[in-house]
């Protein structure tokens, strides 16, 4: 070779290589393995994504929709850049996207989905069962949560990441720093992550990734791209402190009006600290469990069960997926008024690993009828213990154990559970769990047994009932489900006997056998036609009695629901259908009975998206246990009034008619407003009002009974950081009868601050 011709080639050889590095990782190609390139410099991240600092990046492109129409390539344009440091994971976005187009609102954090926003998948743990979502919009709010296999995503752990965004002429880019401390992960090296790099367009509700997803395939992060060759790197082992301060003061009416009480101030703090790499240890003493936001009201007018609220407190929220089950064994609600919580979670190798225990001061409250001296149950706590494990023996295959108690002196109830979840041939899934109980009533019978007989007289019957009582139970649950891109299945078989009892978690029927059915077929529309999708939907449910020997006694409930869903363009969709029913209660047999039903809603316009869902039809009267007639209203619209200014309105209903005469039952109607208003990607201004009226008539169409009641409150919030944070709030209920004005029950005011540090 001469020797003038060696640097030509050598120089040609580079450049040969430096573009074939630099060729992108198409999506919708399959190529979704790759080793990401370790920086030399890091970006900075301010939401300007330029070439000379992610040059060295690799990229990622040919994004597919996963919805409206599975498969469907971005035709837009999107790309993903990724790159790693010893400290930092990075990513940005380049989102191109038709001028002024953009939906980019400046929200609360975790708010991101009223507007256009990217996010990213990372299986930490690489295996195929949970991973991170970590997220941003055009104007860097984030966005945080953890998706476990078979569970709804869980939106309320907080990572400590750094985002930025910013609209362009073309779209809008974003970019993301996600430090390894904020992750777990196995102390390997190198290290192999599971990920997906996520688009989702407002205006279209277009939601694409770069790994295609398909229904064909059962299991969302088995089909994750994987990042290999991750060297150098080790997760988080971060100790961090969180104290805060809370404030509060309330006035209550009583005999000489409305009376302010004395302030009560609470201190206390929080502690998380990393024992491995793997597992969190998280304490909270005198800890702060006030709810920010007020439940929203239900209609609970003819309800034969109890009403389901969500879980809104953070401690309770964080890991909240591994103590997660095929029932609802864990409902951390029962856990009232806590005095301290401990915990623990994470991983040990192919196992995940949960335990909790809290003091719930709430069981030390006095029982009516029983002097409080004489009450052997009085300011004594109940202690909670739950303690979960789950063993990953591969994507497909997870067996996992669960035992809860609660002890209350000699009262108790013990909760033992064998779970499992396996998925084969590609798109079917079996899950099921096996549950056993033993419970002790409290023993207060010496207690009444050695009141006077004027005290006695005013002991209710259900505390006279307990006599400590003890009872064994068991509760069983299978499920077998197929998912294709063109029609899905789903059974479930559920027995519970009556006996069956768990105070820490929430199961509304026991004594019940159910059997539920789901059947949906689709068939997708061309790209560009009159519609996306049509949805046809059958659900059949038979409920029986639990009976005395068996398995099954009489059917208590059965209902078919065929429905029709039509999507198209812009986020919109209708659909109608019915409801055959037949009931059985206190001896009586309704059937046949018949529902209609139909609703719509749509995200086409900017400023509103409004929906609505109605029913109509027989219902039965269970306070009466008598046929009737009812309509079940519901309105709702999401206003976003600027890029700052957005809220929420609804209007709920329900009208009871007896079929005997014609005359009302029950009456409700419920309408909620909230408008929110963000100065800043820190501070914002909440304000929610809800009023509630309901009326009871008797056989005569004659008002017997009339409830009105009006809720307001009013919140400023800074939020610098998940942890660091202050909380401004006012709130108040107002009450009345049939006639006249309102008058106030109630009034507070609160102020809550905390400080996160990170050691």
């Amino acid at each position: 070779m001469p020797r003038k011709l060696a640097p030509t080639l050598l120089l040609l050889s580079a450049l040969t290589a430096t573009t074939a590095a630099a060729a992108p990782f198409l999506g919708h190609e399959k190529q979704i393995q790759l080793s990401p390139p370790r920086l030399g410099q890091a970006p900075v991240v301010d939401g300007r994504v330029d070439a000379s600092e992610w040059s060295a990046a690799a990229q990622l492109e040919g994004f597919t929709h996963g919805r409206p129409i599975e498969g469907v390539r971005d035709s837009l344009g999107t790309t993903c850049f990724v790159g790693y440091d010893d400290k930092n994971l990075y990513v940005a976005f380049r989102c191109r996207e038709l001028p002024g187009m953009v939906q980019a609102p400046i929200s609360n954090r975790d708010n991101i989905w009223s507007g256009d926003w990217v996010g990213v998948s990372i299986d930490s743990y690489h295996d195929r069962q949970h991973s991170y979502f970590i997220g941003a919009n055009p104007q860097g709010v984030q966005a945080d949560g953890v998706d476990q296999e078979g569970v709804d995503t869980d939106m309320s752990p907080d990572f400590q990441f750094t985002s930025e965004g910013r609209v362009t002429d073309e779209g809008f880019e974003v970019e993301f720093a996600i430090p390894f401390k904020s992750l777990r992960f196995p102390p390997a090296d190198p290290v192999t992550f599971g990920f997906n790099a996520i688009r989702d367009q407002r205006r279209t509700g277009a939601h694409m990734y770069w790994a295609p997803i398909t229904r064909n395939i059962a299991g969302y992060h088995r089909q994750l791209g994987d990042f290999t060759g991750m060297s150098g790197i080790r997760p988080g082992r971060n100790l961090e402190v969180n104290p805060y301060v809370t404030g509060a003061s309330g006035a209550s009416r009583g005999p000489d009006g409305m009376t302010w009480e004395e302030p009560v101030n609470r201190q206390g703090f929080g502690l998380k600290y990393g024992v491995t790499s793997a597992l969190t240890a998280d304490v909270t003493v005198t800890p702060d469990f006030s709810q920010v936001e007020a439940d929203a009201g239900v209609l609970d007018v003819n309800e034969r069960f109890a009403i389901f609220f969500s879980e809104k407190r953070p401690f309770f929220l964080e890991g909240a997926d591994i103590f997660s089950t095929p029932l609802n064994l864990v409902y951390t609600r029962r856990i009232v008024d806590p005095l301290y919580g401990v915990k623990l979670t994470g991983k040990v190798g192919k196992t995940a690993v949960g335990i909790l225990n809290a003091a719930d001061r709430s069981a030390a409250h006095g029982m009516r009828g029983i002097p409080n001296p004489m009450n052997p149950y009085f300011e004594r706590d109940a202690q909670f213990v739950v303690a979960r494990a789950r063993h990953d023996f591969s994507d497909r295959l997870s067996l996992g154990v669960l035992g809860t108690s609660r002890s209350h002196e000699d009262a108790f109830n013990r909760v033992a559970a064998f779970d499992g979840r396996w998925t084969f041939r590609g798109k079917w899934t079996l899950s099921g769990q096996t549950v056993r109980t033993w419970s002790a009533d409290p023993d207060l019978s010496g207690v009444i047994a050695g009141l006077d007989s004027a005290t006695a007289i005013n002991v209710p019957g259900r505390v006279r009932a307990l006599d400590g009582s003890r009872r064994e139970g068991f509760a069983h649950r299978a499920n077998i489900a197929y998912s294709s891109r063109v029609f899905s299945w789903n059974t479930n078989f559920e027995d519970v006997t009556r006996d069956f009892q768990t105070d820490a978690g929430f199961v509304s029927r026991p004594g019940t056998f159910e059997v539920f059915h789901w059947f949906q077929g689709r068939k997708y529309g061309k790209k560009g036609g009159w519609y996306e999708s049509i949805e046809s939907r059958l659900g059949v449910q038979q409920l029986y009695d639990h009976g005395e020997q068996g398995v099954t006694g009489r059917m208590t409930d059965f209902s078919a629901r065929p429905e029709l869903v039509l999507h198209m363009a812009g986020s919109t969709a209708v659909a109608a259908g019915f409801n055959r029913l037949s009931t059985w209660y206190d001896g009586v047999s309704f059937e046949p009975r018949w529902r209609q039903f139909a609703w719509a809603e749509t995200g086409r316009w900017r400023t509103l998206r409004p929906g609505f869902f109605v029913s109509r039809g027989s219902e039965v009267i269970y306070e009466e246990a008598a046929p009737g007639t009812s309509i079940n209203p519901e309105v709702w619209g999401d206003v976003r009034l600027s890029e700052r200014f957005d809220g929420g309105v609804s209007v709920t209903g329900v009208r009871i008619r007896r079929s005997s005469n014609d005359s009302r039952f029950a009456e409700a109607i419920i309408p909620r407003v909230r408008l929110s208003y963000q100065f800043s990607r820190e501070i914002s201004l909440r304000w929610t009002t809800e009023w509630v009226d309901r009326r009871l008539y008797d056989a005569n169409d004659a008002q017997v009974e009339r409830d009105r009641t009006l809720t307001e409150d009013l919140l400023v919030s800074y939020l610098l950081r998940p942890g660091t944070v202050v909380y401004l709030g006012y709130g108040a209920r107002f009450t009345g009868g049939d006639t006249g004005p309102l008058s106030a029950e109630n009034h507070s005011l609160f102020m809550k601050a905390s400080y996160l540090w990170q050691l």
